[in-house]
């Protein structure tokens, strides 16, 4: 059992909730391999897709909080499944992620919706912030907290009457 759980990072034995559900799209399996080391070890969930065949039927039954998109893959480029997602998924963030980065690209996947674009190598600490940041803002704009959803007028209205 020892051996099991020094597998496991330890925010994860602990039984903290995951932080997020990440799908990595990409041909390269350095790539992919690495992305879920790093992410694992911030405790996100991460699940891989070898091609954007198999990246688009894991989108179609299951739902993520972000996708990390390979540019430039053998079966369809990332440009065409960004396109088939947003044509059916508005609200999932996707972040391009490219060797053959240039600002014309990066603008291009982003007039097409993908949220933010890195070009390999990216930096590890920047690509964490961003999706933290990313997932925090799409849970808070889906369900805010408590104390932050809007009440009825009349439950916060003074006792007293006054107003203004």
């Amino acid at each position: 059992m020892a051996d099991t759980l020094a597998k496991f990072p330890p925010d994860v034995i602990v039984g903290e909730p995951p932080r997020g559900k990440i799908l990595v799209i990409d041909d390269e399996p350095d790539i992919r391999e690495s992305l879920e080391t790093l992410l694992s070890n911030e405790n996100y969930r991460v699940e891989l897709a070898a091609n954007a065949t198999e990246g688009l039927k894991r989108l179609e039954t299951s739902p993520y909080d972000l996708v990390l998109l390979d540019l430039m893959m053998p079966d369809k480029s990332g440009m065409q499944v960004l396109e088939e997602v947003r044509a059916r998924d508005q609200e999932t963030p996707i972040f391009m992620i490219t060797a053959y980065g240039s600002v014309e690209v990066a603008v291009n996947a982003l007039k097409h919706g993908a949220s933010d674009y890195f070009a390999k190598p990216w930096d590890n600490e920047k690509l964490l912030i961003e999706i933290d940041h990313m997932i925090s803002r799409r849970r808070f704009r889906i369900r805010p907290p408590r104390r932050f959803r809007r009440r009825s007028p009349l439950r916060w209205a003074p006792s007293h009457g006054l107003i203004g």
